[in-house]
Parts: structure tokens; C-alpha cells; sequence
């Protein structure tokens, strides 16, 4: 027997609605609670970003809720910023608040008291870019923009070893004969 997407369609549509009818009350739960942690913290956006069911994410909102009641006062820092339930904790290069979906409460709190760290390091990537650019002979430095979230501390680290360990290269050995003079018009993605 071949199955093609229609037959396949066919056999699973009246499952699909009626899960999705069965879902409703969740989903319509997980809107609410997301949009009460959105408006009473002054969020941009909150976001689920995690391969796990709409079941996790109600439960790392009600979670978050109960953590953002305990400690309003660290919570503050998020105004004005877009929180994301992912796979990781940091702070992305857009400056979204990650927080992992498997870390307990403890671990997000940590996140949210450190978040003007990561500020810091989002203030230096200008300035490391434009080090590694140096070295490279003003080739553009980029990170990839269609690609899961780009967490600042990695990037920022990663483009100070590679600035590092090029400028040591330069410094024993000078640039490989066939590289130009100046290399505006080529571009470097960096990736951790």
C-alpha cells in the first residue's frame, strides 16, 4: 500500500480535531497565564521556544508565576524585555531572558539576578567584532541570523579567542602570502 499525504490526512483528520478540541481548555489556559506574567511584569513577549508539549509549558508558566509572586523585586529587571522557555539559560544576542525549560526555579532566578551581566557583555560586542575585523583586515564580522538563539556569553568568548589566537598568528608568523590587503568585501560568520 502507498500512503501519500492525502490518505494520510484522511485517516488522522478526525483525531487531529478531536485532540484539538480536547486541547482547547489548555491551550486556552497557557494564553491566560501567559498574558498575565506578560502584563503584570511589562514583558514584550513571551515566548515558547522548546520541542516539548503545550502540557511543559503551562507548567514552567504556572512555575514561573509562583516565582515571580515570591521575589517581585528581581523580577524587575525583565520590563520591557521578551522571556523565552527554551532549551538553555542566558541571555540571547537580542537580549530575550532565556530560561531552560528543564532548570528548576532556582536556576531562573539566578538567570533573572545576573541579567545586567549579560548587558554588559551585549555592550562589548561591538567593540569585539570590530577586533576581530581589525585582524582579519576589515572583513565584516556577523553570527549567523537564521539559526536557534545566539547566546551572548558563548559569542562574546568565541570572539575573543579567535581575535586572540589570530592577532598570536599574525605576531609569529605575519598573513599568508595570498591574503589581500584589506578584506572589506568578505564577510565572517562566527559560531560557537
Amino acid at each position: 500500500m502507498i500512503f501519500t499525504s492525502r490518505s494520510w490526512l484522511n485517516d488522522n483528520l478526525d483525531k487531529a480535531l478531536r485532540l484539538q478540541r480536547a486541547s482547547q481548555p489548555l491551550r486556552e489556559e497557557t494564553e491566560r497565564l501567559s498574558q498575565e506574567i506578560k502584563a503584570s511584569l511589562y514583558l514584550k513577549d513571551v515566548i515558547w521556544n522548546c520541542g516539548w508539549g503545550i502540557t511543559h509549558f503551562r507548567g514552567c508558566l504556572q512555575s514561573f508565576k509562583g516565582l515571580a509572586a515570591q521575589h517581585p523585586d528581581d523580577m524587575k529587571v525583565l520590563d520591557g524585555r521578551t522571556l523565552v522557555f527554551g532549551r538553555q539559560t542566558g541571555v540571547s544576542f537580542e537580549g530575550h531572558v532565556i530560561l531552560s525549560s528543564e532548570d528548576v526555579r532556582n536556576n531562573w532566578l539566578e538567570m533573572i539576578r545576573s541579567v545586567d551581566q549579560f548587558d554588559t557583555l551585549l555592550s562589548q560586542i561591538p567593540a569585539s567584532e570590530s577586533s576581530l575585523s581589525e585582524v582579519l583586515r576589515g572583513a565584516l564580522v556577523d553570527h549567523r541570523k537564521f539559526r536557534p538563539a545566539v547566546m551572548v556569553q558563548p559569542y562574546v568568548q568565541q570572539l575573543q579567542k579567535l581575535t586572540a589566537a589570530l592577532y598570536r598568528r599574525r605576531w609569529m608568523h605575519g598573513y599568508p602570502q595570498e591574503w589581500p590587503r584589506r578584506m572589506e568585501d568578505m564577510q565572517v560568520v562566527v559560531e560557537w
